[in-house]
């Protein structure tokens, strides 16, 4: 319950309130969040029958296929996750993204207390080395901002303006300040000036 609340809620948030409502990422999100909700009822409905039986009721509203109470629906057939959403690949790949956000996060913790920095959204990240865990920050590198939880995370680039540099399993790590402006919308420094939208909230706020 900590590592879901702590680490794929805070990755994840940002998809979900800033994202285009068909944006298939953040539809993915949902299904992900549905299939953990189910397996949540099933294993709580022998502790809190009465409480998921209210969830339940408002859950049934989404989905009209399930059974009227959790307590007639079998486990194989409703709870249990579709043997196609477990990986071990994607699981190993995963274990080793979250050990590098640790070790970045502890960095971001450090910039934060030592300097004039708010919010770790005000800074950005470079990512640069080889093996197997760069080859897979290159597959996902359009969610790195939002794994690690800054503005921006780019891969094979540098900058001049470093304020922490790191080693991690093969890789050097870069930290610096953002130099775009603050989204209103998403609150990310990547707007191209001030007080405008960043290019992702313009295109859904003016979406037809």
């Amino acid at each position: 319950m900590a590592d879901l609340s702590s680490k794929y809620f805070d990755m994840m948030k940002d998809c979900l309130y800033t994202d285009a409502v068909d944006s298939q990422q953040r539809q993915g999100v949902q299904t992900v969040l549905y299939e953990i909700l189910k397996v949540y009822v099933g294993m709580l409905a022998p502790i809190q029958p009465i409480l998921v039986q209210e969830v339940w009721d408002e859950f049934s509203q989404i989905d009209h296929n399930l059974p009227e109470s959790p307590f007639l629906a079998e486990w194989n057939k409703t709870f249990a996750l579709p043997e196609h959403f477990v990986s071990s690949e994607i699981e190993e790949e995963f274990r080793q993204i979250y050990g590098l956000r640790d070790h970045i996060y502890r960095r971001l913790e450090d910039i934060r207390t030592n300097m004039e920095v708010k919010n770790k959204l005000e800074l950005q990240i470079f990512i640069s080395g080889s093996g197997q865990l760069y080859d897979t920050l290159t597959q996902l590198q359009a969610h790195l901002d939002n794994y690690m939880l800054v503005s921006k995370v780019t891969l094979g680039k540098d900058t001049d303006t470093i304020i922490d540099q790191s080693e991690y399993d093969g890789l050097m790590v870069k930290i610096s300040k953002c130099t775009d402006h603050k989204c209103p919308r998403c609150w990310k420094y990547v707007a191209p000036k001030e007080d405008s939208l960043c290019q992702r909230c313009d295109k859904v706020v003016h979406c037809k």
